[in-house]
């Protein structure tokens, strides 16, 4: 209720008192009924008037604070994340635990993910000529540049004990990693040198624009004996896996 209601009814209460305090004084028997039913009438529409005030002007409570108002439950609270906070999911890799798998090392440069190569089917130590199968997850303008390089241990031998040569090797056919979700596959005829098949070998994950790579494989006669000791620029080797070296009866020692 306002003040002015306020003050409506205790006007009127006022008017009320005077009316009686006139009732007391006269003596008349009509006119002290007159008198009390006027008062009678003001108290009835004062109690009216504060009646419909309390309806029409109800009091204002003070609002009181909600647990979604705390700092801590909203951050809690379950609205919709933002767009640029939801991960793009990822494809996870092929192969995880399987025997015959080489690890990359990293396994992970910038945007790519490499997964682990499956080597032989499962079928290691090699003893001949062998399969690589293999998955290289991320943007496919990134996996278009990839190309494969391979170079042997320098502390293995060949089957007739002799050293490999120093550099690395383009494989005889270039990998498509574009494709097919990243998935590849290779198969390794050892060069056509089958003495090499106990070396261990490093393969190696490269990227570079694609005329400084055709251009190894135009030289390639120039490489064929020693390997590439020297990357031109623009070349890097962003990852590497291993495949031990095999075993076959009759293989001499290193330097027999």
């Amino acid at each position: 209720m306002g003040m002015l209601e306020i003050s409506f009814v205790v006007g009127t209460a006022a008017a009320g008192a005077v009316l009686i305090g006139v009732w007391i004084r006269t003596r008349h028997h009509r006119e002290r009924i007159a008198i009390l039913a006027l008062v009678a009438g003001l108290l009835a529409t004062a109690a009216a008037f504060a009646q419909v005030a309390t309806v029409v002007f109800p009091i204002q409570a003070s609002p009181e604070r909600t647990p979604s108002s705390s700092p801590a439950l909203n951050a809690s609270s379950s609205t919709e994340p933002s767009p640029s906070s939801v991960s793009e999911p990822t494809a996870a890799c092929k192969w995880t635990v399987s025997s015959g798998l080489a690890r990359a090392n990293p396994e992970k440069a910038g945007n790519l993910v490499f997964c682990p190569t499956r080597i032989n089917n499962g079928n290691v130590p090699i003893t001949g000529p062998f399969t690589l199968e293999g998955q290289v997850i991320g943007p496919v303008e990134e996996r278009r540049n990839l190309f494969l390089m391979i170079q042997a241990a320098r502390n293995t031998c060949t089957t007739e004990g002799k050293p490999p040569a120093p550099g690395r090797f383009l494989l005889n056919q270039p990998v498509d990693f574009e494709t097919g979700g990243g998935e590849w596959e290779y198969f390794d005829d050892l060069g056509g040198f089958p003495q090499s098949v106990t070396l261990g070998r490093t393969f190696q994950f490269a990227t570079g624009p694609k005329d400084v790579v055709q251009g190894l494989y135009d030289r390639r006669e120039e490489w064929r004996q020693e390997g590439i000791t020297r990357l031109p620029p623009g070349i890097t080797v962003l990852s590497t896996f291993k495949v031990a070296p095999g075993k076959v009866k009759g293989a001499l020692p290193c330097g027999g």
